[in-house]
């Protein structure tokens, strides 16, 4: 009887193992990250998301809102992106060419040109 506990109680913690692993990959998902900051900035329209669900595209453009910043900061804190990230992104020159990073299972490439703004591309691993 105890042995039989014993092996209920494994496969009990062994379901909730597994549905905790399918949260937390659903919570980095590009699709999660776009849908939660395209709610808390509804008024930005410089992020899209691609078509196979897997990267956000960021545009500021040349004439950058505070609304466009706003959905960049969200991404950026969504993504679960290190300060170092937004820094560099923040540092970036039109000299630098495309710049890259990696964190966690997330990437992201941006290049930066005073007459077109920030470009960045978000690609969930």
């Amino acid at each position: 009887m105890i042995v039989l506990i014993a092996i209920l109680g494994v496969l009990v913690l062994a379901v909730i193992g597994v549905f905790a692993a399918i949260l937390i990959a659903g919570s980095s998902s590009a699709a999660t990250a776009y849908e939660k900051c395209s709610e808390l900035v509804p008024e930005s329209t410089a992020a899209t998301l691609s078509a196979d669900e897997r990267s956000i595209f960021y545009s500021s453009g040349s004439t950058p809102y505070s609304e466009d910043f706003q959905m960049l900061d969200c991404l950026l804190e969504t993504t679960g992106a290190p300060s170092a990230v937004d820094s560099r992104m923040g540092h970036t020159r039109a000299l630098d060419g495309t710049q890259d990073a990696e964190w966690d299972r997330w990437s992201a490439f941006w290049t930066y040109h005073p007459d077109a703004g920030l470009d960045v591309t978000f690609t969930a691993e």
